[in-house]
């Protein structure tokens, strides 16, 4: 029964995925919303949601498969900075144009577009896959990408902590500690690029002191290297670091990957934002009715039921709501079924558990 109902949720064949795979395409900033840009975003979307079925009912992770083997990965990581960037860009200025406007929703199908991208990369792509890939400058652009987006959650918090702390007459003492480490004004450059430090005066810092990084080790814990794998590498080194002798005090070159594809697209399109944006408020705040009806019908098909067939209760095969949190497989419509059901499933859980954890 497992088999068949995953088979009913597969409404996306290999086939016809590896061939939406092998078609997409880069586009613009300016493209955003065109005809071409809605029918690639409608596959990408029906791939997130084929992928994301995939990996919920542990089957054939073929979207993901052909992503890396056609080498799509930078066109994912370009396509998200592109709507980014539009987010950042283009779309404040039309709000500006427009300031009564008479659909919201391709706006929102635009902006819902980047956490499909991001969902994309998401699942199943991990930075190990990544690096097999042939440009791996992509790497670089997607951990930016995610250290915008995480200042900009953070930012959020700050503002929400200093309305809180404008209400309240307590205050935290720890915040000006922890804006000061961060801030670290103990340490500079100086003018010829080399680092100092302050000890009653300002001192430069020897080789052997930058050393002193293999103190982390200290905190490079197996509950720590169990919840965070990558760490192994950063003991690694610094196991070999402990045991190497110093490396004499000369300045040597350093060179610095830098992200380039959101630069790119900034440069391609700087002093175009006012023109882009007044295009776009008649294709998206101003919208002809039939194409937004269209794009509504499109958007129920692929969201729909027809796509999002309900799973049903291994017991009384009513539609479920709630599955295993061992092996996230089985669904069941309540506890009383999961009851039932637990002498049948027992070995079949354990069995799917040491395969996940194997």
């Amino acid at each position: 029964m497992e088999s068949s109902s995953a088979a009913a949720r597969e409404r996306l064949l290999p086939s016809e995925a590896e061939a939406f795979v092998s078609e997409l395409r880069t586009f613009q900033v300016k493209q955003i919303g065109s005809d071409k840009w809605m029918t690639q975003r409608e596959r990408l979307e029906r791939l997130h949601l084929q992928a994301y079925s995939n990996v919920s009912q542990n089957s054939d992770e073929f979207i993901k498969d052909f992503i890396i083997s056609y080498n799509k990965l930078p066109l994912l990581v370009h396509e998200l900075l592109v709507v980014e960037v539009w987010r950042d860009k283009v779309f404040p200025v039309m709000l500006q144009i427009c300031k009564a406007p008479t659909s919201s929703f391709i706006t929102y199908i635009v902006l819902y577009f980047e956490s499909v991208l991001a969902g994309l990369l998401e699942l199943g792509l991990y930075y190990r896959e990544m690096c097999e890939v042939e440009e791996r400058e992509c790497v670089v652009d997607l951990l930016d990408y995610c250290h915008r987006r995480i200042t900009a959650v953070l930012s959020e918090e700050g503002e929400e902590g200093e309305r809180e702390e404008e209400s309240s007459d307590e205050e935290d003492p720890e915040n000006p500690k922890v804006d000061l480490l961060k801030r670290k004004p103990w340490i500079r450059r100086n003018e010829k690029g080399d680092t100092e430090r302050y000890d009653d005066r300002w001192v430069p810092v020897e080789t052997s002191e930058r050393l002193k990084i293999s103190k982390l080790r200290a905190y490079l814990t197996e509950p720590t290297l169990e919840q965070i794998p990558a760490l192994a590498d950063l003991q690694r080194y610094l196991e070999h670091l402990s045991i190497m002798e110093p490396p004499p005090g000369k300045r040597q070159l350093i060179l610095e990957q830098v992200p380039v594809i959101r630069e790119e697209i900034l440069r391609t399109n700087i002093d175009q934002w006012d023109a882009i944006a007044t295009r776009h408020v008649s294709l998206m705040l101003e919208p002809d009715v039939q194409r937004v009806q269209e794009l509504a019908k499109g958007w129920v098909s692929t969201f729909g039921e027809q796509f999002l067939e309900p799973s049903t209760c291994a017991v009384c095969g009513g539609e479920a709501m709630k599955r295993c949190s061992r092996c996230r497989v089985e669904w069941y419509c309540s506890r009383e079924c999961q009851v039932k059901d637990w002498k049948r499933h027992k070995p079949i859980c354990q069995e799917l558990n040491r395969s996940h954890s194997n």
